[in-house]
């Protein structure tokens, strides 16, 4: 399910025809940083899922040194 998140965030930017994201870029660049930003923050969020998950499924979680 983690993947299929992660696909979707990043298959959603790849699904903007380049020609929009450059008209955004010309135009548009509060947005544009603001779609990066959003995209980033949706990536980062995922990548600490799959750490947190990892550590969560640790035998030895209780030890915290």
């Amino acid at each position: 399910m983690k993947i299929e998140t992660k696909l979707s965030t990043l298959s959603f930017f790849d699904s903007i025809p380049d020609n929009v994201l450059a008209n955004i870029a010309m135009n548009d660049w509060e947005s544009l940083k603001g779609l990066c930003i959003a995209l980033t923050l949706d990536i980062q969020l995922i990548k600490e899922e799959i750490e947190n998950e990892g550590y969560e499924n640790r035998s030895d979680r209780g030890n915290m040194c």
